[in-house]
């Protein structure tokens, strides 16, 4: 980067830009705490906004942690990789569930809230099946996403089979109950992570992160279930190929 370009770039951005060559360099080795945020202020001569940016971006890349009360851990002294998978079809999503670990940590059948409700056409107070977990890619120790799972109560009868699946949830309902998804919507949003998010997933909370929506549908328009998963920014891409008709 020339002289120009340096200055150009942003104080924080430097500041993470040395600190990542620090922990790449070996200063700071894998589960190491970082210098506290007023000693970078004093080693840099620079504001607390300007270093608590500075880890922020190394916590996006997957570097450190930062643990409320604790203080900065060094998470990896490489960028970790991010988790990129392309679909162009039901099948191709169905083999995403394949590739990677869903790990349930709540099942429990419950009324869904308004604002749920909204989002599943539903009644506010419906009994709908509520699955809540992680999910990992392949061995690695850093959970890409969390999953929540709408089933309709219809579908209920397989909460005590989701604990531990090697296949999707759709792909149990499929065999269970011959529900066969003929349509599936999506959409996408940027979102920020909330506190309880942010620590299942063992990142600051605000951190900014992919959230799909997707809805399962029968070929008769009927709803069989609603999966929203938030992906952190930095640990996923979404891809896609369209082509021309004709």
């Amino acid at each position: 980067m020339d002289e120009f370009s340096a200055r150009r770039e942003p104080r924080y951005r430097q500041v993470a830009r040395d600190l990542r060559r620090a922990i790449e360099g070996g200063r700071y080795s894998v589960g190491s705490l970082m210098p506290t945020e007023s000693e970078l202020c004093r080693e840099y001569s620079i504001s607390r906004y300007t270093v608590r940016e500075a880890l922020r971006l190394l916590e996006g890349e997957g570097f450190v942690s930062r643990r409320q009360g604790s203080g900065t851990f060094v998470e990896a002294v490489r960028r970790p990789k991010t988790y990129s998978h392309a679909w162009n079809s039901i099948e191709e999503l169905m083999q995403y569930a394949k590739d990677t670990k869903y790990r349930p940590e709540r099942v429990e059948l419950r009324p869904v809230t308004e604002e749920e409700a909204r989002m599943l056409g539903a009644e506010p107070g419906e009994a709908w099946l509520f699955v809540t977990g992680p999910r990992f890619e392949a061995d690695d120790k850093r959970p890409i996403c969390i999953t929540d799972v709408f089933i309709d109560r219809r579908f209920a009868d397989v909460a005590d089979e989701v604990w531990d699946l090697d296949h999707s949830i759709y792909d149990l309902i499929e065999d269970r109950f011959d529900a066969v998804a003929a349509h599936l919507n999506q959409e996408i949003q940027a979102v920020e992570l909330g506190p309880e998010d942010a620590a299942r997933l063992g990142i600051e909370p605000g951190t900014a992160a992919l959230s799909l929506t997707r809805r399962y549908l029968s070929a008769d328009g009927e709803l069989i279930l609603t999966s929203i998963s938030r992906h952190p920014g930095q640990r996923f891409i979404y891809a896609m190929e369209l082509r021309r008709e004709g």
